[in-house]
């Protein structure tokens, strides 16, 4: 399947234009360069004890994050955006519906299916996002055979 005919890589690209407007940012900044507290006041969140502004490396889409962590340079080079977490579970949602990458269930690490869900019905309401109910069933560990 081609970027071209993969509906999510072009949703996907839409929602972090929406969310560049959305956080005031004229453009992705490289993750080192991209300082929260230069947007927002971070604190952590009650429900998932996760922070409520996170970075996200724009690159996901076509790499997972477990890998692109392991390539420092590359990670701390990256082009990144802020999103509050529940706008990052929505981002990994179509990155797992996209199923270019492997793993794709790295949000797993922040928060359970359950919150995960309810984050991307939540967000998929606000940004006009197609709201698949087996979404999860694309969830990829890298461990399957």
């Amino acid at each position: 399947m081609t970027d071209k005919s993969n509906k999510w890589i072009k949703i996907y690209f839409q929602v972090v234009e929406k969310l560049l407007k959305y956080h005031n940012m004229r453009q992705p900044l490289p993750f080192d360069k991209l300082k929260i507290v230069n947007y927002y006041k971070n604190y952590k969140l009650n429900e998932t004890y996760g922070w409520k502004y996170q970075r996200h490396h724009i690159e996901e889409i076509y790499i997972s994050g477990a890998i692109l962590q392991t390539y420092k340079e590359a990670y701390a080079k990256g082009l990144s955006i802020i999103v509050t977490q529940e706008q990052h579970c929505l981002l990994h949602y179509l990155i797992v519906l996209a199923q270019t990458t492997i793993p794709n269930n790295g949000m797993l690490v922040q928060v359970d299916i359950a919150t995960w869900d309810k984050f991307v019905k939540q967000q998929c309401e606000i940004f006009e996002v197609e709201y698949v109910p087996n979404w999860h069933d694309y969830l990829k560990s890298g461990l399957e055979f």
